[in-house]
């Protein structure tokens, strides 16, 4: 059933992307599309860090902190987007691929209506809780959660229909829409900011964003969501959920390693935050040069022997080593000068700081990209360790948060921790190999 499956699934593949039903063509049109996702990741990547800088510099110390707070808290909201693009991403090519057209867009109507319905109902909850018990989170105010609630239940149907653009193989649609996201919230946000509007007109800037990206969606998928509401669609509820529960664990490790930090800080240190946010922005810029070995390696570990995982880890390890280094020596060498120019004058108080952040970011790739591989081996034992490599971490930090020192040592011991066992697993794993 299994083989049927695959054959079909290749079949459609083939009836889609070879004009002249040439191989070669497969291999050229997989290797296009990997292109355009890896070259759509950089221009994101670059969107979004240009957007953080903007905020940075435009933004008081104390502003920039909560909104880099409100960021982590939709980030770690968010996490469940994960079981989108690979379990409803792998049901929704299922059903493109084995004709059932209807079916696909009305899972995917379902889906947009279960999430907004969702996002309603936790709005209307939260509400309810602040205005019985009066909730106090550092210096975040309660329209600052309600922002947290609708943008992450914007990314939500995002996902969904981005998960729908992927079973139609149309990849260049979803690089255009992910890069519109990102090119909408840096352009609406300067903007705004040029024109005073602070921490506010940020917020606004970023729920606008999603808004246009989510609209341009709809428009791109056109005739995609045929299919009637009441029709009754058989997934294998069971299956699917075990395998979203496993993927889920390991995404929520691996995100809260490095947004729980930050967001504690803005608990115990609130006047601090801000600062913590600019270490955090040097970390993003590790996080989006080594980012796209993990994009690249997920697809690939899936098609190939054990050998060659072996291999491919192996060079992907030895890569982000090798670039985590670099950006360790530049910002050890020139912390005071690039905080003063992509910062400003008033975060040099953290320079002491950035060698031992930036270690602690390094070591987290490494974790992350080993972890991210298992996953797509259907290996989940490590997942479970990145989850409770977070427990540690909140731990820690509840009783060692004096200063920021304490909280990035913290930090860096349990992912420290966390990167040795990945790689004791990664030997045990491969040892014939090695």
């Amino acid at each position: 059933m299994k083989f049927l499956k695959n054959k079909i699934y290749f079949s459609y593949i083939k009836q889609i992307l070879l004009k002249k039903g040439d191989s070669k063509n497969l291999y050229h049109v997989f290797i296009s599309y990997s292109s355009i996702i890896l070259l759509s990741s950089v221009v994101v990547n670059i969107f979004n860090y240009l957007f953080h800088l903007s905020t940075a510099r435009l933004l008081s110390v104390q502003n920039f902190g909560i909104l880099q707070t409100i960021i982590n808290l939709i980030n770690i909201a968010t996490i469940l987007t994960v079981i989108i693009r690979l379990q409803v991403t792998k049901e929704l090519t299922g059903l493109v691929a084995n004709k059932k057209l209807a079916f696909a867009g009305s899972l995917t109507k379902k889906l947009n209506i279960l999430t907004i319905v969702l996002t309603i109902s936790a709005l209307l909850i939260f509400l309810t809780l602040e205005y019985l018990m009066n909730l106090q989170f550092g210096l975040l105010q309660p329209w600052h959660i309600v922002i947290v609630i609708i943008v992450s239940g914007l990314t939500f149907n995002l996902a969904i229909n981005r998960a729908l653009m992927r079973a139609y193989l149309i990849f260049k649609a979803m690089a255009i829409n992910t890069i519109l996201q990102a090119f909408l919230r840096l352009i609406i946000t300067t903007a705004i900011l040029l024109l005073e509007f602070k921490l506010s007109g940020v917020l606004f800037a970023l729920v606008s964003s999603y808004v246009l990206t989510l609209f341009s969606s709809f428009i791109q998928l056109k005739n995609k969501f045929a299919g009637n509401l009441s029709v009754k669609i058989g997934i294998d509820k069971v299956k699917l959920s075990r395998e979203s529960f496993h993927t889920a664990i390991g995404q929520l490790g691996l995100t809260s390693l490095i947004s729980i930090d930050l967001i504690m800080v803005q608990y115990f240190l609130p006047n601090q935050a801000g600062f913590y946010a600019g270490l955090s922005l040097f970390g993003k810029a590790l996080l989006f040069t080594t980012t796209p070995f993990s994009t690249v390696l997920f697809p690939m570990i899936i098609s190939s022997n054990k050998k060659q995982q072996f291999k491919l880890l192996t060079l992907s390890i030895i890569l982000i080593s090798a670039i985590s280094f670099f950006i360790f020596l530049i910002f050890n060498i020139f912390a005071d000068i690039l905080i003063r120019t992509l910062l400003s004058k008033s975060y040099l108080v953290v320079a002491e700081n950035l060698s031992l952040y930036t270690i602690f970011i390094a070591v987290y790739c490494i974790a992350n990209l080993i972890i991210g591989g298992f996953v797509a081996l259907n290996k989940y034992v490590i997942s479970y360790a990145a989850l409770l490599a977070t427990i540690v971490q909140i731990v820690g930090i509840t009783f060692f948060h004096q200063n920021l020192n304490q909280v990035i040592y913290v930090s860096l011991i349990t992912t420290t921790s966390l990167t040795i066992f990945c790689i004791i697993d990664f030997v045990r794993v491969f040892r014939k190999e090695i």
